[in-house]
């Protein structure tokens, strides 16, 4: 049993504007990963959110939205929202809102790389670049709870590099994600073939 997280309350720093309301063909970039998930392998799903038309996009599709008061602490709190509201849970996915390109193939592969490896962290790679959403089985609850500031998974991934199971997905764009507006024009200008 995977809970998805999907972290949707970061500030948007570097774009200046929410980048998960940007638009990308026809529907805003969150839109896609929430359409894409709810037809996943995920025994739940949490959104984690404080833009109301980002919790508004998420309770639409019937997704359990989590409104995160503490956005500004950095995306720790969402890390902790999603596992203190999916404490039975076998394992935690962490998704990123800015992925345009994650399918559920890729997502269910790394569901079932979880399921007969249960005690491993599971991270996506694609020719030795390492990406998200990473699965981290309960036994890192405290670790992840006791993270502060805007302090992702990586630094619980460093001090488990042995426990660590790389699963190489089909296509380096889906890990992208955007960061910057020259990213999210890489995106719009990007062909999928």
């Amino acid at each position: 049993m995977v809970a998805a997280v999907i972290m949707a309350s970061g500030s948007s720093k570097r774009i200046g504007v929410n980048k998960l309301l940007l638009p990308y063909k026809g529907k805003c970039l969150i839109e896609h990963l929430l359409d894409v998930i709810i037809k996943c392998d995920f025994s739940k799903i949490i959104l984690v959110a404080k833009d109301k038309a980002v919790i508004d996009l998420g309770k639409k599709r019937g997704i359990e939205v989590i409104y995160n008061k503490h956005a500004d602490k950095g995306q720790s709190e969402a890390i902790k929202l999603g596992i203190q509201n999916s404490l039975n849970a076998s394992g935690y996915a962490f998704l990123a809102g800015d992925q345009p390109f994650i399918d559920c193939e890729m997502l269910n592969l790394l569901i079932t790389n979880f399921s007969t490896n249960s005690d491993a962290i599971i991270v996506p790679t694609y020719k030795e670049k390492r990406g998200t959403p990473v699965i981290f089985p309960n036994n890192y609850q405290k670790e992840l709870l006791n993270l502060k500031g805007d302090v992702g998974g990586k630094a619980v991934i460093n001090a488990h590099l042995d426990k660590v199971k790389y699963v190489e997905v089909n296509s380096s764009e889906q890990l992208w994600d955007i960061d910057t507006l020259d990213d999210y024009e890489k995106i719009i200008n990007h062909i999928r073939s």
